[in-house]
C-alpha cells in the first residue's frame, strides 16, 4: 500500500546560506524573483540551499508519493511559490531516491488561483482529488501542514476530511523544537471549522453582526482583530455611536488592522470629529451618513423595514444636527428645552409659509417641522443642491406629500406602520417610489460610501 503526502508550500519552506554560514529565509517582497533566479541557476545555488519543515514528513515516509501544491497567479505576485516548488522537487528527488515528487499548480479554467480565495481553493482541491481518485485508490493519504496561506491549509484539510474515510487519512504538522522539526498529529476538525468560517462570512456579508459575534465566540478562536471590528460594525449598525467613542480606541486594535490598507478609514470612524461648528465634519453629519448607508445596505438584503426606519432616522438626525450647527438652538443635544423655544420662533416668522405648504397650523415640534426649518436654513445659505435634496426628502413626509406619494407609501406612515402596527412594506413598490428620495439622500450625506461593505471585506480577510 502506497502513501501519498499532500502538502502546500509557502515562503518558509526554503532557506539559503548567508555569508556567515547561517541560513536565512528568502525575503517575501522578492520571493518569486529570487526563487526564479535560483531555479534558472540551480547549480550555482545547490550547495547553499536547505529545505525546511517538509523533510520531517519525508523522513517518516521515505518511499511515499509527495504532492506539493504551489501558487502561480497570472499577474506576478512575489509571494507565489511556483519556482520554489520546482527547486524543492529537484532537491528532494536527488536526496531521497525512493521518493516520487509531483508539483501541482493551483490553476483552474480562469487561470492561476488566488491562494487566499477559499471558495476557488475548495473547488480546485475537490476536483484534483476526484481526478486522482483512481491513482490514490485505497492508499493512505497524509496531510502535512507545511506551509502556504491559512486558506490553502484550511481548504485542503477540509476537502480531505470530507472526502476520505477516517482510517485512510493521517494529519500532521511540524513543530519547531530547537533546530529540529518534530511531527505532531492534527485533530480531524478542519471541515467543521471551515464550515463555521463560511457561516461567519455569510452573517457578516448580510450585516448580521450580533449573530456573527456569537458564532465567533462559539468557535473558540482568539482573533482580536475580527472581534473588535465586529464590535465596531455592531455599534455602527445599531446606532450606538456613543459606545464607539467610549469603548473602542484605535490604540487597542492589533497590528493586523493598523497595517491594513483601509486602516485610515477605520481610524476615521473611531475618531469622527465632534466639532459642531462645521456641520459636514460634525458628529451629526457622520451619524446621518452612516444611517443612510445602513438604509442602502438593507435594500441590498431586501430588508425594506430596516431601510425605511433608517432613512427616517437619517432625516431626523440630519435636520436636527443642521439646525443645531447653524443656530443657537441645540435640539440635537437639548431637545426638550430648545425645541419649544425654536417652535416659538418658527411660529412667529414662518407660520404662514408652513400653513401654505401643509394646510396645518404649527402645534408641536416634530421631524416634519425640523425638516421644514432646516430646508429654510439651507435656502438662506444659498446651498441650492442641498436645499433641493432636502425638499425631496421633506415631501416624502405625510405633512408635505399631498399627491406626490400614495398615502401608504409616505415615509413617516410606513415607519409608524412598521414600528407600531407590525405592518410590512412591499419592496418593489418601495423601490419604485423612493429612487428619487435615495438620490436626494445621497446628495445630502453621501460623502461616506461603502463603509459597511468595506469593513465587511476587511473582516473577511482577517478571519
Amino acid at each position: 500500500m502506497k502513501t501519498h503526502i499532500l502538502a502546500n508550500i509557502g515562503n518558509r519552506n526554503l532557506t539559503i546560506q548567508n555569508k556567515n554560514g547561517g541560513y536565512d529565509f528568502i525575503p517575501s517582497q522578492s520571493f518569486r524573483e529570487t526563487t526564479e533566479d535560483i531555479w534558472n541557476n540551480f547549480g550555482d545555488y545547490e550547495e547553499a540551499l536547505r529545505p525546511m519543515i517538509i523533510p520531517a514528513i519525508i523522513d517518516k515516509y521515505a518511499e511515499a508519493n509527495l504532492h506539493l501544491f504551489v501558487s502561480n497567479q497570472d499577474e506576478v505576485h512575489e509571494s507565489d511559490t511556483y519556482f520554489e516548488g520546482l527547486i524543492l522537487q529537484k532537491f528532494f528527488t536527488a536526496s531521497y531516491p525512493e521518493l516520487d515528487v509531483c508539483i501541482i499548480t493551483l490553476r483552474d479554467a480562469e487561470g492561476g488561483i488566488d491562494p487566499t480565495n477559499d471558495e476557488a481553493l475548495i473547488r480546485f482541491y475537490r476536483n484534483w482529488l476526484k481526478r486522482n481518485s483512481r491513482k490514490l485508490s485505497n492508499d493512505n493519504v497524509v496531510f502535512f501542514d507545511s506551509g502556504g496561506t491559512a486558506q490553502q491549509k484550511a481548504s485542503l484539510r477540509a476537502v480531505l476530511e470530507f472526502e476520505l474515510p477516517k482510517h485512510r487519512l493521517e494529519q500532521y504538522y511540524g513543530k519547531k523544537e530547537g533546530d529540529a522539526t518534530v511531527l505532531k498529529k492534527l485533530e480531524r476538525n478542519a471541515a467543521e471549522k471551515l464550515f463555521q468560517k463560511r457561516q461567519l462570512r455569510t452573517l457578516i456579508e448580510h450585516y448580521n453582526y450580533g449573530a456573527a459575534r456569537v458564532l465567533l465566540a462559539e468557535m473558540n478562536e482568539s482573533n482580536t482583530s475580527v472581534e473588535l471590528l465586529l464590535q465596531l460594525c455592531n455599534y455602527l449598525w445599531n446606532n450606538m455611536f456613543g459606545d464607539i467613542k467610549n469603548r473602542l480606541h484605535w490604540s487597542n486594535f492589533p497590528k493586523a488592522v493598523k497595517r491594513h490598507p483601509r486602516a485610515n478609514d477605520i481610524k476615521h470612524i473611531l475618531e469622527a470629529s465632534f466639532d459642531d461648528d462645521d456641520f459636514e465634519h460634525s458628529y451629526y453629519y457622520n451619524h446621518a451618513a452612516w444611517l443612510f448607508e445602513k438604509s442602502q445596505c438593507a435594500i441590498k438584503t431586501s430588508d425594506a423595514s430596516t431601510a425605511i426606519i433608517s432613512l427616517m432616522q437619517m432625516l431626523e438626525v440630519y435636520c436636527n444636527g443642521y439646525i443645531s450647527c447653524r443656530t443657537s438652538y441645540n435640539i440635537a443635544e437639548n431637545y426638550t428645552k430648545d425645541s419649544e423655544a425654536l417652535l416659538s420662533e418658527i411660529s412667529g416668522a414662518y407660520k404662514d409659509v408652513f400653513l401654505r405648504q401643509t394646510n396645518k397650523h404649527l402645534k408641536s415640534f416634530s421631524v416634519p417641522v425640523a425638516a421644514f426649518y432646516a430646508h429654510i436654513l439651507l435656502d438662506q445659505s444659498g446651498e441650492r443642491d442641498l436645499s433641493q435634496a432636502l425638499s425631496t426628502l421633506k415631501n416624502a413626509l405625510s405633512m408635505f406629500a399631498r399627491n406626490s406619494f400614495p398615502e401608504d407609501m409616505r415615509l413617516d406612515t410606513m415607519r409608524n406602520n412598521i414600528a407600531h402596527r407590525g405592518k410590512g412594506v412591499d419592496l418593489d413598490r418601495f423601490r419604485q417610489h423612493y429612487a428619487s428620495v435615495f438620490n436626494a439622500a445621497e446628495t445630502l450625506c453621501g460623502k461616506h460610501k461603502g463603509t459597511f461593505d468595506d469593513l465587511n471585506e476587511v473582516i473577511c480577510e482577517l478571519i
